[in-house]
């Protein structure tokens, strides 16, 4: 139907169970359309040089209709003169939009992000493109926020320098392990943070978002090779650890006997008592310290994984670093932790908790799901031990100097670790403070054999 489109015509116009459209009868291409919900909304109607139909709205009902008769003339002038409104408005949000996009901010938040996350459909369960998406989206964020408002084209290697000298400069957060005098920031974690910025833009550039990387000749910073490598555990380390962690696990057992002591004499319910291992932390460390796995990838470990009867454990590639399925073996401790953890009362109660998963090997205490961290009764432990500067991974470099020193080879040693290189198996294999002393009393050895013999 066709109508002036007045205020009070439009104000008039009611709502019907369909949509429907009023043309204006003066002006050429503009309409109003009334929703069922009594929603109405202004439009310019036009057809292409092509024969396509097309329209554009502008604006709610509540506009005057000097204003829409305005845009609306300037829509059908730009028609005549054979242009396409609607499509130069697409080019230009599209072009605003790429312009915000690529700002560093915006694409890590609305691009990277849920891409990495695995967030980018309808899925519940969505499976993440990045390992530790959520951590290194996090650290992106926090590392370099004061390049997040810039674009990406101006990131450039120049800009890295400065960020690192600055950075070098810094000093590391006083924590339970850096309690005093805290060090500075170290190149190695600068490195890090510069590989994962460049993975980014990286990422920017394959999906055109950007022309080129500008960080594409970024050279990392100078190290020192030897530092990165953790050292290994001596043997009275790992026998103090072992101690602490039995007795750990007495005490705990202790106190489940005094609580349950007062819960009966208060006349309220008694607590099972702990059978077989107290809680997870002394099993993580013997199945650690006998597989060498990653600990991301012990949290993860299942039942379904692991043959008790051949010792075989097969880690699939969802929960390894590598992406590639990795078939390991347990010794006799492992297997004796095992079937000793499965049926201790801590797990078992593990498995009582909603939602809990009963094919994981170790479930947390307090959600039944995957462990997130130990790090605050790991640490306690280290203290109560006498042991410093050991984390969980030297866990992983102790079984793998452990197996050189038995006369494992190197490419063995490689495939039990799950790495795809040799390079990376060597920086495993420390050399302990003893087989370097022996190494020069050998080599003095020699030179003494070689005066005598002139």
């Amino acid at each position: 139907m066709k109508h002036r489109l007045t205020p009070r015509h439009v104000e008039s116009l009611e709502a019907r169970d369909k949509p429907y459209e009023v043309w204006d009868d003066q002006i050429v291409g503009l309409l109003i359309r009334c929703q069922p919900s009594g929603k109405r909304t202004f439009y310019f109607s036009y057809r292409t040089h092509e024969g396509r139909r097309n329209r554009i709205r502008l604006g709610p009902s509540t506009l005057s209709r000097a204003i829409v008769v305005r845009q609306a003339k300037i829509y059908s002038a730009q028609v005549a003169r054979g242009l396409d409104p609607a499509a130069d408005i697409k080019l230009k949000r599209q072009a605003v939009k790429v312009m915000a996009v690529s700002r560093l901010g915006d694409f890590l938040e609305y691009r990277w992000g849920p891409w990495a996350l695995g967030a980018t459909g309808n899925n519940k369960n969505p499976v993440p493109n990045v390992r530790g998406a959520k951590g290194e989206l996090a650290r992106l964020k926090a590392r370099f926020k004061n390049l997040l408002t810039m674009p990406m084209e101006a990131i450039t290697i120049e800009v890295i320098d400065r960020w690192r000298t600055e950075r070098l400069n810094q000093r590391i957060k006083k924590t339970r392990r850096h309690k005093s005098d805290a060090p500075t920031v170290s190149p190695e974690t600068i490195n890090r943070d510069c590989q994962g910025l460049r993975a980014v833009i990286a990422r920017a550039v394959v999906w055109n978002v950007i022309p080129a990387n500008p960080l594409q000749e970024l050279r990392p910073l100078a190290t020192d090779k030897t530092k990165t490598v953790k050292r290994r555990l001596t043997p009275d380390e790992e026998t103090r650890l072992r101690e602490c962690l039995r007795q750990r696990d007495r005490e705990l057992k202790e106190r489940r006997v005094s609580g349950n002591r007062w819960r009966t004499e208060s006349g309220k319910e008694a607590l099972p008592e702990l059978e077989g291992f107290a809680d997870h932390l002394e099993p993580l460390f013997l199945v650690a310290l006998g597989i060498g796995v990653r600990r991301t990838s012990l949290f993860r470990l299942r039942w379904s994984s692991v043959d008790l009867g051949t010792k075989t454990i097969v880690l699939p590639g969802t929960d390894t670093k590598s992406g590639q399925t990795l078939r390991t073996y347990a010794n006799d401790e492992v297997h004796t932790t095992l079937e000793r953890w499965r049926t201790s009362t801590a797990r078992l109660r593990s498995l009582e908790r909603p939602g809990a998963d009963a094919d994981l090997i170790f479930p947390s205490p307090r959600t039944g799901r995957a462990l997130a961290s130990i790090g605050k009764s790991w640490i306690a432990v280290m203290d109560k031990a006498g042991v410093k500067d050991v984390c969980w991974h030297s866990l992983r470099h102790e079984f793998a100097s452990s197996a050189a020193d038995a006369g494992v080879s190197i490419v063995q040693v490689r495939d039990l670790m799950g790495h795809s290189s040799i390079t990376t198996t060597e920086r495993y294999f420390g050399v302990s403070e003893d087989q370097k002393r022996a190494a020069i009393k050998l080599k003095e050895s020699a030179q003494k054999a070689v005066s005598l013999s002139k």
